[in-house]
């Protein structure tokens, strides 16, 4: 038992937590109003999902806090002001949800178990995930991040690395992929020639000079607005996307250099058209 006082969060989480402390205190210290029992090993143990999202904490889940969950699978405290996230003891976690926050450093490169990161709209300059092969989706967007290699990671299913600064993405070999947001960087070569299962794909404000569709028989929203895809580009993936035979789709993109779609470019569109495609940018 603990005495009415000031604690530190690091040092009695769970009590801050079960005691809903949280809301009232924000930052790293909480006020004990009436005598408490200290929580026991046992019901950290037990303790699989911390959930704090949308709380405005400015506390930091420091190593110290958040290794005394030893069972941890899942955490989720998007929307906060966080600024310190240590998650790099966490061996059992599956899932972060931590996006919105001012995070600067997330060390996920020994944690095997994940299967899901949502980190978008922090200040992430290095995110290290090359050896996550179990991870499905991957939400970086709008991150300093220089350099993301996903060159292994085959069971990815999403990608959102919009408005982060890479250069190059290399996703040759992931060939569960379903969507793609890859948009606002300084990627100028994109081979999804083997993404056979991809239905969404943005490109918007990228380098990116060509593409092939050929195989995507599956892609229904495509937005290459401001790319570099000239008339011939544009036209051979709209007869592409004709071929394939869907219906109800979303195309949007510009010619790069100025001019007109070819004639077979013009056809498909107009048969996409009558398919309750939507065209926009042409």
């Amino acid at each position: 038992m603990f005495p009415v006082g000031v604690y530190n969060v690091e040092d009695y989480p769970l009590n801050w937590i079960d005691g809903t402390y949280y809301s009232t205190y924000k930052g790293n210290t909480f006020q004990v109003s009436s005598i408490e029992n200290v929580k026991s090993d046992a019901e950290y143990d037990a303790v699989t999902l911390i959930d704090l999202a949308s709380q405005s904490l400015t506390t930091d889940f420091t190593s110290t806090l958040l290794s005394k969950f030893v069972g941890l699978e899942d955490i989720f405290i998007a929307n906060n002001s966080i600024s310190v996230l240590d998650v790099s003891n966490l061996m059992q976690v599956q899932e972060i949800s931590c996006h919105g926050n001012s995070i600067s450093v997330l060390d996920v490169g020994n944690l095997t178990n994940l299967t899901y990161i949502h980190c978008g709209g922090n200040s992430i300059s290095v995110l290290d995930v090359s050896n996550l092969t179990n991870l499905t989706l991957l939400y970086c967007y709008s991150n300093p991040i220089s350099v993301l290699d996903v060159a292994n990671l085959t069971n990815l299913a999403a990608i959102h690395c919009g408005n982060v600064p890479i250069s190059v993405l290399d996703v040759t070999n992931l060939v569960n992929l379903t969507q793609l947001y890859c948009y606002g960087n300084s990627v100028s070569i994109l081979d999804v020639v083997n993404l056979i299962e991809l239905t969404t794909l943005h490109i918007y404000y990228t380098q990116i000079d060509f593409l092939d569709f050929t195989n995507l028989t599956k892609l229904n929203n495509f937005d290459g607005f401001g790319a570099r895809l000239n008339s011939a580009i544009n036209s051979q993936l709209l007869v592409d996307l004709d071929g394939h035979g869907l219906s109800n789709g979303y195309f949007s993109s510009s010619i790069f250099g100025g001019g007109s779609l070819t004639a077979a470019g013009q056809t498909a569109k107009t048969n996409l058209l009558s398919k309750g495609w939507t065209i926009a940018g042409l």
